[in-house]
């Protein structure tokens, strides 16, 4: 695949671009906390691709990736950083964000655009204790999929706390929609990867 920008995790992956953090790593801002994260096609999404005629979709194994968030002295974040590329990215409270949009050219679509949204769930030690270790939900957005949070219950949330990020590991979810730009034809599709790994 011949990218004409670089930065959407799944179709760089594609590409064989090493996604993995690297030594010395420059990132925007301080550092609030990482992940390495492992993603995996939702079943049926990559198919969809391929049959529209997209070969440079990343194969059923799935790939691992490096995700710091970063910003401000106060645990504000601003930033995602993945090798070398930097992206917007916010904390709610409960759900790290990355949207994104580039242009793209594909072998059969020289003139296409990916929006990518990436969400990441951070999972505090006592929500992931009755999850299960290394167990995500099917569909970690669905409102009550990740324990919510319950002081008298003994279940603490994620989020910075006296100058410390709380979470052990995380899940979510990475969607890629291609789709046209220009005046030629782009077949139209969207492949979902869940998405999940401890905090580095």
């Amino acid at each position: 695949m011949r990218a004409t920008f670089s930065g959407g995790v799944a179709l760089a992956a594609a590409a064989a671009i090493l996604l993995a953090a690297c030594p010395g790593q420059q990132y925007p801002g301080t550092q609030i906390v990482t992940f390495s994260l492992t993603a995996r096609g939702v079943p049926g999404s990559l198919e969809a691709c391929r049959d529209a005629g997209y070969s440079e979709i990343p194969d059923d194994a799935g790939f691992t990736f490096s995700a710091i968030f970063s910003g401000d002295d106060d645990g504000t974040i601003r930033w995602m950083t993945i090798q070398d590329y930097v992206r917007d990215s916010a904390w709610d409270g409960r759900v790290l964000t990355s949207p994104f949009s580039a242009p793209r050219a594909f072998t059969i679509c020289g003139d296409a655009g990916v929006d990518e949204e990436l969400y990441v769930l951070p999972v505090s030690l006592s929500q992931s204790q009755p999850l299960g270790i290394d167990v995500c939900p099917d569909d970690p957005l669905l409102p009550g999929a990740i324990p919510t949070p319950d002081p008298d219950g003994g279940i603490a949330p994620p989020g910075w706390f006296n100058g410390h990020f709380d979470a052990v590991r995380a899940c979510g979810r990475l969607r890629d929609t291609i789709h046209p730009v220009g005046d030629k034809p782009c077949p139209v599709c969207t492949m979902e990867f869940n998405i999940k790994g401890p905090r580095l």
